[in-house]
């Protein structure tokens, strides 16, 4: 058992550049860390970061192509949010993808946004991921059915957006990994966590309308996310394929001889074409 630490034994002043999500100014634990900090005194700080790291290596979670697999490292000590908190961040943040989608949308569609000169065109033009074929299709319903929004807290202890992922995020797999690892490790604050069970089946009705078949591109096994690859494939319950399983026939698109109806490219188009642009196989 590791030995039980109080605020009265230090003096902690983090600085008035820096928040410290965790601590107060001299050292005792936030109302929302409280527990967490209780409990890890009596595991022992060593002894947690043992239980995380064997639990992660027993879900097999690693980064990094096959041939260089790397063990994934999860922070023993999970961020923790208030229940008031938290709210509000996801609010904030769902309402941000669904402005980021209306952009997108607009962007292949009538450019409003330019017109209303919010946004010079040339910036769009000069885009380098800018795919003008797509406005020549039919719309979809949600043009950014995935987002990994990077998030930090400033100094003043507000949170903010640092960077918007929307083309390929990663994330989903390893927050998943992370989360179990964690969970094992403190089970007696499993009560207070907000339940994840839902982020696969979200991302299969993103994907999926009716009975559309669908299929995950990889670029294969050297790809730094290939075991999230596999595991989102496998949870949602869909074929994993790269280019040399894909064939056009009778102006359809075949994965190993049966027909798609939705791809879910989960890498970048650079690592699925040559120099000329062309795709590879």
């Amino acid at each position: 058992m590791g030995e039980v630490v109080t605020a009265e034994r230090f003096s902690y002043s983090p600085g008035e550049a820096f928040y410290d999500e965790a601590l107060l100014p001299g050292g005792a634990p936030r109302p929302t860390y409280a527990e967490l900090f209780r409990r890890m005194s009596e595991i022992g700080a060593g002894e947690l970061a043992d239980r995380v790291a064997a639990g992660a290596v027993a879900t097999g979670v690693a980064f990094g192509g096959e041939r260089d697999p790397r063990p994934f490292h999860v922070d023993p000590v999970p961020r923790v949010f208030g229940a008031e908190e938290w709210e509000r961040l996801a609010a904030g943040l769902v309402q941000r993808v669904r402005a980021l989608d209306s952009f997108v949308a607009d962007v292949y569609g009538d450019r409003t946004i330019v017109d209303a000169g919010v946004v010079p065109a040339g910036v769009i033009e000069s885009c380098d991921h800018l795919e003008p074929r797509l406005a020549e299709l039919p719309a979809p319903a949600t043009r950014i059915g995935v987002a990994g929004l990077d998030v930090v807290r400033g100094a003043d202890g507000v949170l903010r957006v640092l960077e918007d992922n929307v083309r390929t995020p990663s994330g989903t797999a390893y927050m998943t990994a992370a989360r179990d690892s964690v969970a094992a490790a403190l089970p007696e604050l499993s009560g207070a966590r907000r339940p994840l069970d839902d982020a696969f089946r979200a991302l299969g009705r993103a994907l999926s309308a009716g009975e559309a078949s669908v299929v995950l591109l990889s670029d294969g096994p050297s790809n730094s996310a290939w075991y999230e690859h596999r595991r989102i494939a496998d949870e949602v319950g869909i074929r994993l394929v790269t280019l040399a399983d894909l064939r056009t026939a009778g102006g359809r698109l075949h994965a190993n001889g049966r027909p798609v109806d939705v791809v879910y490219r989960r890498t970048d188009e650079d690592r699925l074409t040559d120099e000329r642009g062309e795709l590879t196989s």
